[in-house]
């Protein structure tokens, strides 16, 4: 056990990639976008959380408030994601 005293800070690499690279645009993936009329439940689930998110960001803004709302949601889906990934260990 000759390991190094800061060997554990080292970030680690996944093909050359850093991990924490691969972590963050692994969850996008996981979310597909459908092209049909009609959507299976994951899709479904997406939408109505967007909605919902969107809905609860432009009760409290003006209308040109309201341009920002879909970046806004997109960051706030982001920071939740990567916050359900930050419980798993090891990433």
């Amino acid at each position: 056990m000759n390991e190094n005293l800061f060997a554990s800070f080292i970030a680690p690499t996944i093909l050359g990639l850093p991990a924490a690279v691969l972590i963050i645009l692994f969850p996008p993936l996981l979310i597909p976008t459908s092209k049909y009329l009609i959507n299976n439940r994951l899709i479904t689930t997406q939408q109505w959380l967007i909605k919902l998110t969107s809905k609860q960001m432009m009760a409290m803004h003006n209308t040109k408030g309201r341009t920002w709302s879909l970046m806004l949601v997109s960051l706030i889906i982001f920071i939740a994601t990567t916050n359900l990934l930050g419980l798993l260990p090891h990433s």
